[in-house]
């Protein structure tokens, strides 16, 4: 079913009630409602948090048609998430790193996503089998520059470039990238804006994987606390649709613009996104 994200809020409606969403959330999350791996003393941990606002909020901002990279970044980094089994995404928040991690396999092609609702549809707001932990990592910027140059979207023909720019088949390519349909709070597809989503393997999934040193990632996030009160805030047997809607909180993202225009063309950007 697709919907417009704009005619979701009811404008006869009362005032949506101001709250926090840390409010029911245990006292162990911080910055955000999320899980911090180390003390608030660091550096990193502190540059590196993920921000959150209202829902009805964050429409006003986000572009209504094309295809975007909508995402949390500085100018370091840039905030990707993955949903996991408890297994793997303890260890992954524990040790920074997925390196040693007997569950993780890189042989295996791993998908990122840059949206918070895209992750919460597909994970079902971590409800799903194998999907029960959803972690948000920030990943350096070229790197993820780098994924998106060795990526080929899927809706393309049969060759691709490689980071190099030979020419090759897309069956050798160690990314792929996806542009689908954005979705909503509740899982409806949005009419007309798109969502990336890419999938990593081969050296570069190895990259993403090892330990420090070596690794693209800066920092791992255990945001499922966050996710699990928003879900109850959607859930509520007794209040209007409307009324739920207007007190969610959802991830802060806006468009990712600003990479080099060759590459905004060849992932197939829409204008607005390539302004730097």
């Amino acid at each position: 079913m697709e919907v417009n994200e704009q005619k979701l809020f009811d404008t006869n409606n009362s005032e949506s009630v101001e709250r926090n969403p840390l409010q029911d959330v245990p006292s162990k999350v911080v910055a955000g409602s999320v899980k911090d791996s180390k003390p608030e003393t660091d550096t990193k941990i502190r540059e590196f948090r993920f921000e959150s606002e209202k829902y009805c909020e964050a429409v006003d901002m986000w572009p209504q048609r094309g295809r975007h990279i909508m995402a949390q970044y500085t100018d370091k980094a840039i905030l990707v998430y993955q949903a996991f089994k408890p297994e793997i995404a303890e260890y992954a928040t524990l040790h920074q790193s997925f390196e040693g991690c007997k569950s993780y396999k890189t042989t295996r092609m791993t998908w990122i996503k840059t949206n918070f609702l895209w992750m919460m549809y597909r994970s079902g707001w971590a409800c799903k089998k194998n999907q029960e932990v959803i972690l948000g990592i920030w990943i350096k910027r070229n790197f993820f520059e780098r994924l998106l140059r060795a990526a080929k979207s899927t809706q393309h023909g049969k060759y691709a470039k490689n980071e190099n720019g030979s020419k090759c088949a897309k069956g050798n390519k160690p990314c792929r990238l996806q542009w689908d349909p954005d979705h909503l709070p509740r899982g409806e597809k949005h009419l007309y804006r798109k969502a990336i989503q890419i999938g990593i393997k081969g050296e570069l999934a190895e990259e993403y994987a090892s330990g420090k040193g070596k690794t693209p990632i800066l920092k791992i996030t255990d945001v499922t606390p966050f996710v699990r009160e928003q879900s109850r805030i959607l859930n509520k047997s007794k209040e209007k649709q409307a009324h739920k809607i207007k007190n969610l909180w959802v991830a802060r993202e806006r468009i990712f613009a600003g990479l080099p225009e060759d590459l905004a063309q060849e992932i197939r950007l829409s204008e607005c996104s390539k302004v730097s």
